[in-house]
């Protein structure tokens, strides 16, 4: 069935069921001799008739809303809505379904299409956005072409277009994977929709090394896997061709990244030192989160994000915790679920 048909009758149904109990209660307050009156006796026998639609099978839902509106109009002609308290609900409820026995086709139309709208705004909104996966920064998890839902009210309700939260009930934890608008003020870039995973949170210290992560001074629990995958991206852009798979464990999340071969020109150490210092330790600040993509030689993260657009290629030897990371406030939500894939098998599939 329609869900728009559905929600029509279900509504219809409702208001006739309300409309018998508040015209019965109404009844039940008029004193004799003016329960005898005509106006009286036509507002009872209506009162009835509906009562019956509503538990004839199967129901009949014009012939509902046709008595519930007759039912609302004898309750006013009699002034028994503004005299009885327990059925002054009538006439804010009511009046529009008496309403709608006028309304054209055409109108009962666009109504329908406007709750459809309002009701798909408000889950894009609040609940759950759609997102295409443009690159492949985020391989092997996601795919070039992946489409998946998004979470919007995984850390809280979001103030529509405005970085701020209405409502906060959790924090980003390591290993979600999470969209925003890239951060980075004046950038070709700025205020796209990016995914990339949290590698670091407020205050961690973050190492890369060997593309072995180091959180806070301790390795990150590392494994191996068999084979190689294809790296991803252009031929002329990407550092190698073949990359190895490796699963990485963060708390109780295990998920798999990918990276070149040691013998190949990468980015595996970061950040880099200069020469003759000591090694370097990225420190995220307070309210900010780290990201990284699971494509670890194939991705533009935190580790490449800097003011000046012509340096977007090389691993930054200073890092700028404050242009490399990401505000939690203007995180969009976490990634939730695959619901469509070139791969079928990985279809509905739940994003770790």
């Amino acid at each position: 069935m329609n869900v728009t048909v559905w929600w029509s009758k279900l509504r219809s149904l409702s208001a006739a069921r309300k409309t018998v109990r508040g015209g019965l209660r109404a009844l039940r307050r008029v004193e004799e001799p003016r329960r005898s009156s005509e106006t009286m006796v036509r507002l009872e026998k209506t009162v009835g008739e509906l009562a019956a639609a509503t538990s004839a099978a199967p129901r009949d839902y014009r012939l509902m809303e046709r008595l519930t509106a007759g039912v609302v109009t004898q309750l006013q002609t009699a002034k028994l809505i503004r005299e009885t308290a327990p059925v002054i609900w009538l006439s804010w409820f009511l009046p529009g379904i008496a309403a709608k026995a006028s309304k054209s086709v055409l109108r009962q139309y666009l109504e329908s299409i406007g709750w459809a709208v309002g009701i798909a705004l408000l889950i894009r909104f609040f609940l759950f956005e759609p997102f295409k996966i443009p690159t492949g920064s985020m391989i092997p998890t996601l795919q070039i072409g992946d489409h998946i839902f998004v979470a919007k009210s995984a850390y809280g309700i979001k103030i529509p277009f405005v970085d701020d939260y209405l409502v906060r009930w959790s924090e980003p934890v390591r290993g979600d994977i999470v969209v925003f608008p890239f951060p980075v003020m004046g950038h070709p870039d700025h205020g796209k929709d990016f995914i990339k995973r949290v590698i670091g949170l407020p205050g961690d210290s973050i190492r890369l090394q060997d593309n072995v992560l180091l959180v806070n001074g301790e390795q990150v629990a590392t494994m191996p896997r068999e084979g190689m995958l294809d790296c991803g991206g252009t031929p002329g852009s990407r550092p190698c061709d073949q990359c190895i798979l490796q699963e990485e464990t963060a708390g109780e999340l295990t998920y798999l990244t990918q990276h070149c071969p040691p013998d190949t020109l990468q980015h595996s150490q970061w950040p880099r030192s200069l020469p003759s210092s000591p090694p370097s330790e990225f420190v995220v600040p307070e309210g900010r989160v780290f990201v990284m993509g699971d494509n670890r030689d194939n991705s533009a993260d935190g580790r490449f994000w800097t003011n000046d657009p012509l340096d977007q290629f090389t691993p930054q030897y200073r890092p700028d915790p404050d242009v490399q990371s990401v505000t939690i406030a203007a995180l969009k939500g976490r990634a939730v679920l695959i619901w469509w894939a070139q791969d079928k098998s990985r279809l509905f599939s739940v994003i770790k």
